[in-house]
């Protein structure tokens, strides 16, 4: 989970993936605390993720009292009772499980992730999330039967699309935009990381990548419901970071899942660099409804 980005640094020429300190879970078993993206979950689907476990990543994508009990009425409010409240497993928080008095859609986006934020502040306090000691690039694989993915997870740099390093394919609204933006401006903190995809042939990167999935130990290991095995090392080599940079450079990368996330970015990117070069030092409050980036 990296934190926003520094909008002093330079434009990148190529496509540049940056080290970043990964904040990581520390809970017995992390499948219990993954979610599908955040478009992709359903109500009944974040209950079923509650009820997974008290700290699923939900709580700070979709904050919870942002959805109903199911079954209960618009408007009303079910407090949770000491006898349907789990107890806390070892390095978990326990909330109750709260219920909107209002639908999403009437909730404004600052109060309803400002609910976001505080979750995610509590769980730096308690140990449930921990940052990790040094900046790394993050090699990230998923495999199970009949699949098989690796790839890097690091600080892209944001570049213009007129540029064509980072290719999107698909149109953008006004509206995820603003959802997302209201989400990493009031949190701080990018939640969600985008899906990119590049020809990487025989590579240095491909082989490194490679070589440390095969010989080195990850730092976590989970199977999700799904039956898919997920598995993370951190790279922190700066000589193996800079390889990676210079074979990366001179390619073209392609968005297949965020391009909402990705134009919030690009949203946030242009308000951080105006509040600095005002002197502000904060970036101005998220609009309701930013126009999507050229």
């Amino acid at each position: 989970m990296p934190g926003m980005g520094i909008p002093e640094l330079p434009v990148p020429s190529g496509l540049v993936l940056r080290p970043f300190r990964g904040v990581r879970f520390a809970v017995e078993d992390p499948a219990k605390v993954t979610s599908p993206p955040y478009d992709l979950i359903s109500d009944a689907k974040v209950d079923a993720l509650l009820d997974s476990h008290p700290n699923n990543v939900v709580r700070l994508i979709l904050p919870c009292s942002t959805h109903r009990q199911p079954g209960a009425p618009t408007g009303d409010v079910t407090p949770p009772t000491e006898d349907a409240t789990p107890q806390p497993a070892s390095g978990t928080t326990q909330h109750p499980r709260p219920v909107a008095s209002h639908r999403p859609a009437e909730i404004p986006l600052d109060t309803r992730y400002a609910e976001a934020r505080d979750t995610l502040r509590e769980w730096l306090e308690a140990g449930v999330l921990v940052p990790d000691d040094v900046p790394a690039l993050y090699v990230y694989e998923q495999s199970g039967a009949g699949v098989l993915q690796r790839g890097l997870i690091g600080d892209v740099g944001l570049v213009d699309p007129g540029r064509r390093i980072i290719l999107p394919h698909e149109d953008v609204l006004p509206g995820p935009i603003a959802d997302r933006l209201a989400l990493m401006g009031t949190t701080q903190a990018n939640l969600e990381p985008i899906f990119l995809l590049y020809d990487g042939g025989n590579g240095t990167t491909t082989g490194l990548v490679n070589e440390v999935a095969a010989q080195r130990p990850p730092l976590v290991s989970a199977r999700t419901e799904d039956g898919l095995t997920h598995r993370l090392w951190a790279i922190t080599d700066p000589a193996e970071i800079a390889a990676i940079n210079a074979d990366l450079h001179d390619r073209q990368a392609l968005i297949a899942d965020g391009h909402h996330r990705y134009a919030t970015y690009r949203v946030l990117q242009r308000q951080e660099r105006a509040a600095n070069r005002a002197g502000l030092g904060q970036p101005p409050a998220p609009s309701s409804a930013p126009s999507p980036p050229p």
